[in-house]
């Protein structure tokens, strides 16, 4: 039966009686080892196997084969590649800026508690959604019949002799009927002299809606321009504010100049009123009308 350990002192004379009685070494790879059965010479006792040199190489490359494994840990450097987070960050920047002009509304709050100032007759002003389905919230002016206003509106501290920027959406339906004069804004002061911007029906269809402005009791109307219904059109207006001739108005439609005059008064005092809302529409039963991204401030408001 095999020996399953080799004593050291027997090995010696094996290996003598080797050179007249063995034909070939005694080979101990893979013989059985412990602390009390120890390899020979050129042999190391691994996992309880007797092993070559050869063998224990092996070994020691396959331990620094899990040192290359450490690599895994500049793997976490993938966590750096979190700065694709970094991305949605500019995303975030291609949003529209917060609106720091001296007045802001756009109806999100709910409410129209931001104007201390209103005059209903006939008529109201809420927050509605949007009608056009693209955005949250609107503010809805409606008249109820030919003797019907509602306006909100507010003091703007502007200086005399500084401009008077501002910047609305308005949404028109095709139910609104326009016939004569229907003012959206005011400009001006409580009980004196206004400027406006407003609608005509210089066709008298009924329908056809022309840009007006209406300043200190004067129609300036673009007859040739008209105002689409069923969508937000951007309306601007840059005023320079003077109780004498020396004042200025322009009114734009997205963007183009529709209504512009020179040499002319503007407002008689500061500071300057500014509302929104339906003024009047005379002979006209019931008119609907949507605002929304208002601004009023000193400097230019660009179209949202």
């Amino acid at each position: 039966m095999e020996a399953l350990f080799a004593a050291p002192h027997t090995v010696p004379l094996m290996c003598l009686l080797a050179l007249t009685a063995c034909p070939s070494p005694v080979a101990l790879d893979g013989k059985l080892c412990d602390e009390e059965h120890v390899c020979i010479d050129g042999y190391r006792c691994i996992e309880g196997h007797c092993l070559t040199g050869e063998g224990e190489g092996e070994g020691e490359g396959e331990g620094e084969g899990e040192g290359e494994g450490e690599g895994e840990g500049e793997g976490e450097g993938e966590g750096e590649g979190e700065g694709e987070g970094e991305g949605e960050g500019e995303g975030e920047g291609e949003g529209e800026p917060p609106c720091t002009a001296l007045l802001c509304e756009d109806g999100e709050s709910g409410t129209l508690a931001a104007w201390p100032n209103t005059s209903f007759i006939a008529g109201g002003l809420d927050v509605v959604p949007d009608p056009s389905g693209e955005g949250d919230s609107s503010i809805r002016a409606r008249t109820f019949d030919s003797t019907g206003s509602a306006v909100v509106f507010i003091d703007v501290d502007v200086a005399l002799g500084g401009r008077l920027y501002t910047r609305m959406s308005v949404y028109l339906p095709a139910t609104s009927p326009v016939a004569g004069l229907t003012e959206l804004t005011r400009i001006g002061t409580e009980g004196a002299f206004h400027s406006h911007v407003a609608l005509s029906n210089e066709s008298g269809d009924g329908v056809t809606a022309n840009p007006l402005f209406r300043i200190g009791g004067v129609n300036y109307v673009n007859a040739v321009r008209v105002v689409p219904r069923d969508q937000w059109v951007c309306v601007q207006t840059d005023m320079l504010l003077a109780t004498g001739s020396t004042g200025e108005a322009t009114m734009s439609i997205d963007g183009s100049p529709a209504v512009m005059q020179s040499a002319l008064q503007t407002v008689d005092t500061v500071p300057v009123e500014f509302g929104i809302g339906i003024v009047r529409q005379p002979g006209v039963s019931a008119f609907t009308v949507y605002f929304d991204d208002i601004a009023v401030d000193d400097a230019p408001l660009p179209c949202p």
